[in-house]
């Protein structure tokens, strides 16, 4: 990973996310994303009270959720615009807010849960290895406790297409063949949703039937889907 084209991109990103969250914010939708962290806590058995890393957190969305929702929080993002936003919106003083390489933090097996929502270092495409996002993960996988939860949340049109080489439209099949297999970890289970199923169905939404019904709807629909994965570190 630690190619001259790997480390272009991180900085492309970072300056691009520092241009982003001058001016913008991704959509926030308070009802269906509340309903979704408390999906995510209660379908994987997350405790209140343990530490959450958010890596990417961005302006700090769904770090102020999780911990709205009773977890000691720690959000990473190497934009220090986002940080600097996060810490501007969210000033309750129980979010532990750093700027950094997500993937080279100094935390060793200090965390209960991670989670990463759409965190940019999944997008990169590796062309010499079909599993990087299996990279990626088993790099970061440290950070937790033995145990520990890593949560994977990824928009996606689950084609396997890459249109603008910027976006991988992972599919269910490609997550779980990348977190099948990684070293000392167990994959719980791979899930594709929507975010407003968790407001109507709760746990549900996370299921089978729903996954194999939201593969079939974005075949007829240009809209994205929410993968979910669960892996536990051994």
């Amino acid at each position: 990973m630690a190619s001259s084209s790997w480390f272009e991109r991180q900085i492309a990103d970072r300056e691009w996310f520092d241009q982003y969250y001058q001016h913008s914010d991704y959509p926030r939708h308070s009802t269906h994303d509340r309903a979704f962290v408390h999906v995510l806590a209660s379908k994987f058995n997350l405790k209140p009270g343990g530490q959450l890393l958010d890596l990417g957190c961005g302006l700090g969305w769904f770090s102020y959720l999780f911990s709205k929702a009773g977890f000691q929080v720690t959000g990473v993002d190497a934009s220090v615009v986002g940080v600097e936003g996060a810490r501007k919106n969210y000033y309750t003083g129980e979010i532990n807010w750093l700027v950094g390489d997500a993937l080279n933090l100094e935390f060793n097996a200090h965390f209960d849960v991670m989670y990463t929502g759409n965190f940019s270092p999944f997008t990169v495409r590796d062309s010499e290895n079909e599993k990087h996002a299996a990279v990626i993960a088993q790099q970061i996988m440290h950070y937790l406790k033995p145990g520990g939860m890593f949560i994977f949340v990824w928009n996606s049109r689950l084609d396997e297409s890459d249109p603008t080489g910027e976006w991988v439209n992972y599919s269910v099949r490609q997550i779980r063949d990348n977190f099948g297999g990684l070293e000392d970890a167990r994959l719980l289970g791979t899930y594709a949703t929507h975010p407003q199923l968790c407001t109507l169905l709760g746990q549900y939404a996370l299921s089978g039937p729903v996954t194999s019904l939201t593969n079939l709807g974005v075949k007829f629909h240009t809209r994205t889907a929410r993968i979910v994965a669960a892996v536990q570190k051994n």
